[in-house]
Parts: structure tokens; C-alpha cells; sequence
């Protein structure tokens, strides 16, 4: 059996289960952003040499998993040429 979706169909369904997954994924990634200041911390105070880096690598990573990686899918979902979609 054929798949009779255009390609834009099909990259819509891509972006609907990639928020879906996000979404899923956002408690982990919330326990996660927390060990990751844990471990912060840590180097901050034993380890001056590591914190900055680390800090910075940290913050990148919080920010992008839970901010920054589903508004980039909605906005790429958000251009595709079909009507009534809601991202």
C-alpha cells in the first residue's frame, strides 16, 4: 500500500509526533536541567576552572530542550504550505 500524503503532509505528521515526543520528554528534561545545576554548582565551588564552560554548556542545553527546540519545530510547522494545522 502507498503512502498518498504530499510531502507536506508528511512533514506535518513528522512535526506532530516530534512535539509530542518533546512534550513527553519534558519532565526529563526539567530532572535533567536540574542535575545539570547541580553539577554546576559543584564546579563552581570546587573547581573554578570547570565552571564557566560547564555553566555555559548547561544553560545551552536547558534552554534548548526545553524552550528553544519546540518553538524551532512549530515554526518550521508553522510554514508549511497546508491549512488548519495547529502547532
Amino acid at each position: 500500500m502507498s503512502d498518498h500524503r504530499t510531502r507536506e503532509e508528511h512533514t506535518a505528521d513528522i512535526a506532530a509526533h516530534t512535539l509530542t515526543r518533546l512534550d513527553r520528554m519534558r519532565d526529563e528534561f526539567e530532572k535533567l536541567a536540574h542535575q545539570l545545576r547541580h553539577l554546576g554548582r559543584y564546579a563552581e565551588q570546587h573547581h573554578p576552572d570547570l565552571d564557566h564552560e560547564f555553566m555555559l554548556m548547561m544553560a545551552g542545553a536547558a534552554q534548548t530542550f526545553s524552550c528553544c527546540l519546540p518553538e524551532s519545530v512549530r515554526d518550521v510547522a508553522s510554514r508549511l504550505p497546508l491549512r488548519g494545522l495547529e502547532f
